[in-house]
């Protein structure tokens, strides 16, 4: 035990990447290791030159830049325990509406990608923002509630380092049980050791039945939540070999499930899925408008302000 506890320390002391990097780019390398041909055919006539797996933290790079910052609250979605998302968002002032979710994201990046009057920069902003809301639509704090704003309002005493509990989802649950290993690596080596460790501990995921459901990942990753939140209670080894896990599958699904994404897309790209139509008509319905004008996957450029002597 004390052997184990050491190597926690020297685990915690070497974190440099949280979810934002490692997570999204074992995601990412997950995902692009499952394309099929015609899929990543299409993602590199897309990208131009651009690496797939790198694209992966681009959407948190922009979002604080300028015509990109109404993209910030694309990242998440907040559901009260027992709530259902469309009646949580039919519930909503229209105000909170207008900000969008990650659910309303993923599906506006999808229609971009089906449109063929999209332009090739539209589509390449579109996969790029699915590569990354995909990864957090499948972690359990971007799914979180609402009055802690997914766990970054509730403090954690990891080990030594105060931090929140989004925080600790974030990353520091992959880099205290595998910093050891992750601190020998460069970043673009350590998604690629990550991906590999992943699908290998779990040999049976790749037999996963994977069906582009964005509703159904929600109603996954909320399943989660309650993990998360109530398996906290001071005692971090207890709780670090509780999640990691759920936290393990939450990474693999969502490669697998961007993987399955693309895949369908390109495999017929004019056409949508049922789980598709559904999922749109279910957004407009809790609207009771088009969820389509609300989502900005292009940059917005503030009006020029006339200026007055």
């Amino acid at each position: 035990m004390a052997k184990f506890f050491f190597c926690i320390l020297i685990s915690i002391s070497s974190m440099a990447y949280s979810w934002d990097e490692l997570g999204h780019r074992t995601v990412a390398n997950i995902a692009f290791n499952h394309l099929t041909p015609a899929a990543l055919s299409a993602v590199q006539n897309l990208l131009q030159g651009e690496n797939f797996i790198d694209t992966a933290t681009w959407a948190d790079e922009v979002k604080r830049l300028p015509g990109w910052t109404q993209t910030a609250t694309y990242h998440y979605v907040s559901v009260g325990d027992g709530a259902n998302y469309f009646q949580t968002l039919s519930s909503l002032p229209a105000l909170e509406q207008d900000k969008g979710d990650v659910i309303m994201a993923i599906m506006k990046g999808i229609l971009t990608l089906r449109d063929p009057r999209s332009d090739l920069k539209s589509k390449n902003w579109a996969l790029k923002f699915l590569i990354h809301f995909v990864g957090d639509l499948h972690q359990p704090m971007h799914t979180g509630l609402r009055e802690d704003h997914g766990g970054n309002s509730l403090p954690v005493l990891w080990f030594t380092q105060r931090l929140n509990l989004h925080a600790l989802w974030d990353g520091a649950i992959v880099q205290t049980a595998y910093g050891k290993q992750l601190q020998r690596l460069t970043l673009k080596e350590q998604d690629r050791w990550f991906a590999t460790f992943l699908m290998n501990k779990y040999p049976q995921a790749s037999r996963l039945v994977i069906d582009l459901d964005i509703y159904s990942w929600l109603a996954t990753t909320m399943a989660v939540r309650p993990i998360a939140y109530k398996g906290y209670d001071g005692n971090n080894i207890a709780y670090l070999k509780q999640v990691l896990p759920y936290l393990e599958a939450q990474i693999i699904r969502g490669g697998l499930d961007l993987a399955c994404l693309l895949n369908t897309i390109f495999a017929n790209p004019n056409q949508l899925s049922p789980k598709e139509i559904q999922l749109i008509n279910g957004l407009d319905a809790a609207l009771k408008r088009s969820f389509l004008p609300i989502i900005q996957l292009t940059p917005v450029m503030s009006p020029i302000r006339p200026f007055h002597f």
